[in-house]
């Protein structure tokens, strides 16, 4: 078995990696703690360091100051020859290892000519040379064999007299012994020194120590070359990788482990990576005379250093000891590494530990789990081990049992639950068909007729949902459109959309004005709706000749409306008077709106969960992107505004949860057509009819306030005058009252009027399915005088008529009365 595939794999691996982990904090915490005391430690050190160097150094020039001090001083009191100068230049020289070498240089004004007197005695190796520094041949050759040897010097190759070298000139010019600045020496030892030169002064009373008692006469040099300082320095115990620095005042290395820098600037030493100017800031610290400690990058390097540094006293020459941070913290690392590997073995050995005790105390659960996986595998009578302690693992196995057991029960409980669901499911896919097929097209419905394209879609939020549309072509004449919304989702909004479904079918196939189509249905929903559930419905009918368009809003939203005879896709919102929703309360008005639409005209019905959806952000589709979606259409049509806006929801929606039905219903209509005539009698002039309405009413009390209201508003439009319009009104009177009279029509049979004009004639058409009855013929006309009894049947209505059209026309089509007159307008 796999380690990874074990309790007490995972248990001793959990263990090891957090022991480890702990082990690993801790050793880095050691290590940093650790690293910043030794460092410290460290820079004490390295102050110590710089201290045991300086002395180490300044014990020499101490030696090399006390013996030149002293030449002078016998000079002083000497009368100078050349012999003296020359055996006092061999004793200092013979007497003295460190120094290379020494001169007595006289003032020319002193010896008392323009030469001068200046001997020269250096060593080399064990042998003393002498060197007339007045002989000019000497000198010009020594310079010109060095000329191109001595690139690291910055003296001219020009030769200078002796007292106008810079160790004469200073010394008599302040008066002060003094230390040269390095140099390489052209004339005797041929290498780089430092030269200490001491004034001379003759004294020319015994006033000893007055200053207007001393003469100068010359200067007394004492040489030290800077392979001696070199030597001295490395004696000095800086660690294994240190080493000492010292550099003159004007920051000219005297002394460094790599030759290649000796006598060169210290500005030579900056790292090409220090963009801090932390160099330049400890170059100006040693030149300044400062001490204290540096740690930074090193010279050269990208490793880190300490550098501890402190001028001489007796030069002011800055002197800096220099060691690698590494190597102070390599013990420590050391000591980490051995930590390490000691930490490893323990933990070698834990493991070792800790797996033997866990897998001796995991073996009954081992046999467990394997019992337990034959359970899983649905062998519910496997026998579970007897445990004979008292402990966790006795009670996980009475747990196991007891889960055996209830596993049993929850499958014979489950068997009975999946089989109600599955006819639960069942029931609900069959009411799922069932509500789609009492929608037309079942859901999706694309219809094109010569009248109208028309394109529905409804997508239920669940499986099924309270949304609704309908469609129906009453007649040639007209068609109803209805789209609704009922409150809720789910099975009861489902069953409250079928009632609904179920009376407005019953309505719309009669014919119902769309303002009394609501009313009645409103009256019927309320009653036994205990649950308070409502729906909001829209309405319209439209007639195809004079695309008038009559409709109702029970608390439905107003269509969204695009003009077909515009280029631009400009969409506006319907102008609409809305009644309360359907369902809540009884007798209620739902005002008739009216709009004469043109051809090409585009009608966007929706519900909510259009403007409604929410995505992902909880952000709104709303109306905006609604007209957006409508005015950016590619191609204007029904079908393609249908779906754009379909498909324009569900991107909004991304994953979002769709959170109510979807229904849409997109009505165009189609290319302006000739306005036909539906007439009987045809325009005596022979022109087209400019307009043709049409009027749909019931045969009840109030039809023929119907009539006026629908005739006032054509002569409103129409600008048609009072003495027309009022005998047009009496005509149309009449032959309604016949009609309803004679041709036996019910309270609930509808009666059509058709309307329209010329320039100069307008014409009135009455359409009902009554009866046969020909007023015309069957009702003779009266004549002026005669008994109200003698009249015919309609008599005296025909006669009315007659005197105020100028014609008048029936026939009986089909199972239909038609009767129509005209009058001339002008």
């Amino acid at each position: 078995m796999r380690i990874g595939n074990s309790l007490s794999g995972r248990l001793s691996c959990w263990l090891i990696v957090l022991i480890g982990l702990i082990f690993s904090v801790t050793a880095v915490l050691d290590y940093s703690i650790s690293k910043d005391h030794v460092l410290e430690e460290a820079r004490l050190k390295i102050r110590e360091e710089v201290k045991d160097a300086i002395y180490e150094v300044e014990t020499l020039l101490v030696g090399v100051q006390k013996t030149t001090d002293q030449l002078g001083i016998v000079l002083g009191y000497s009368a100078v020859t050349p012999q003296l100068a020359t055996r006092l230049l061999d004793d200092l020289v013979e007497g003295n290892r460190d120094v290379i070498g020494a001169a007595i240089a006289l003032d020319p004004a002193f010896v008392g000519n323009e030469k001068g007197f200046a001997t020269y005695v250096y060593r080399d190796g064990q042998a003393l040379n002498r060197v007339d520094l007045t002989d000019r041949s000497t000198q010009d050759q020594s310079a010109q064999d060095n000329q191109t040897a001595n690139n690291n010097d910055s003296q001219s190759s020009h030769v200078k007299q002796y007292y106008q070298e810079d160790w004469f000139r200073i010394a008599k010019e302040t008066g002060n012994a003094h230390w040269s600045e390095p140099y390489f020496d052209t004339f005797g030892a041929k290498q780089p020194m430092v030269t200490y030169a001491v004034p001379v002064y003759q004294m020319t009373s015994p006033m000893l120590f007055e200053d207007q008692n001393k003469q100068f006469i010359g200067v007394v040099t004492g040489d030290i070359a800077l392979s001696t300082l070199k030597a001295y320095l490395d004696q000095v115990n800086v660690g294994d990788s240190g080493f000492v620095m010292l550099a003159s005042r004007q920051g000219k290395l005297i002394s460094f482990p790599d030759d290649s820098f000796v006598m060169k600037s210290l500005k030579d030493m900056y790292p090409e990576t220090d963009t801090s100017g932390a160099w330049q800031t400890l170059y100006r610290a040693f030149l300044s005379g400062e001490q204290g400690v540096y740690r930074g990058q090193c010279y050269q390097s990208d490793e880190r250093c300490i550098i501890g540094y402190s001028p001489l006293a007796v030069t002011g020459w800055p002197m800096a000891v220099i060691i690698p941070e590494e190597e102070f913290i390599r013990p420590i690392l050391m000591y980490l590494f051995k930590v390490i590997g000691l930490g490893v073995f323990t933990l070698i050995l834990v493991l070792i530990a800790i797996r033997w005790v866990t897998r001796s105390v995991m073996a009954p659960l081992v046999d467990l789990s394997r019992l337990v996986g034959r359970i899983g595998e649905g062998d519910l009578t496997t026998v579970l081990p007897q445990s004979t302690h008292k402990d966790e693992v006795a009670r996980l196995i009475d747990a196991t049992s007891n889960m055996q057991n209830h596993l049993k029960q929850y499958i014979r409980d489950l068997a009975d639950e999946t089989a109600l669901s599955n006819r639960l499911q069942g029931e609900m896919d069959a009411a799922t068909r069932i509500q789609m097929a009492m929608l037309p097209g079942e859901g999706e419905l694309f219809c094109e007729s010569r009248y109208y394209q028309l394109y529905a879609r409804l997508e239920p939020a669940k499986s099924v949902g309270g949304d609704l549309y309908f469609c129906h072509q009453l007649d040639e004449q007209r068609s109803y459109f209805v789209i609704g919304d009922v409150s809720d989702k789910g099975v009861p909004a489902a069953l409250f959309m079928a009632k609904t479904m179920t009376i407005l079918t019953q309505l719309v196939h009669k014919g119902t004005s769309p303002e009394i189509l609501l009313d009645e249905l409103n009256n019927v929903l309320v009653q036994n709706n205990d649950a308070c559930m409502f729906v909001t419905l829209w309405c319209g009918i439209l007639d195809h000749a004079t695309l008038r368009l009559e409709y109702a809003s029970g608390g439905h939203m107003a269509p969204l409306f695009i003009k077909g005879d515009t280029e631009l896709s400009v969409v506006t919102v319907f102008d609409q008077e809305n009644g309360m929703a359907l369902g809540l309360m009884e007798d209620m008005d739902f005002p008739l709106n009216h709009r004469t639409l043109d051809a090409g005209d585009l009608i966007f019905l929706y519900t909510d969960g259009i403007d409604e959806a929410q995505n992902p952000s909880r952000e709104f589709f709303g109306m905006d992107r609604m007209k957006s979606v409508l005015a950016e259409l590619p191609q204007r049509d029904a079908q393609n505004a249908g779906k754009a806006m379909y498909q324009s929801v569900k991107s909004f929606a991304e994953d979002a949860l769709q959170s109510d039905d979807i229904t849409i219903m997109a009505i165009q209509l189609p290319a302006r057509q000739p306005v036909s005539n539906p007439f009987l009698i045809l325009p005596v002039s022979g022109e087209s009819l400019s307009v043709v309405e049409r009027c749909d009413f019931s045969v009840s009390m109030n039809a023929v306030r119907v009539l006026f209201e629908f005739l006032e508003r054509y002569w409103a439009e129409h600008q048609i005058t009072e003495s027309v319009a009022f005998d047009i009104k009496l005509a149309a009177e009449e032959l309604l009252s016949n009609a309803v009279k004679y041709a036996l029509l019910q309270d609930s049979d509808k009666i059509q009027m058709i309307i329209g004009h010329t320039t100069d004639q307008l014409f009135v058409e009455f359409v009902d399915q009554g009866k046969a009855f020909n007023p015309l013929e069957e009702a003779s006309c009266v004549e002026l005088g005669m008994n109200a009894e003698d009249c015919a049947i309609g008599g005296l209505g025909v006669f009315l008529v007659k005197e105020v059209t100028d014609h008048q026309a029936y026939l009986r089509e089909g199972n239909q009365n038609r009767i129509c007159f005209s009058k001339f307008i002008v």
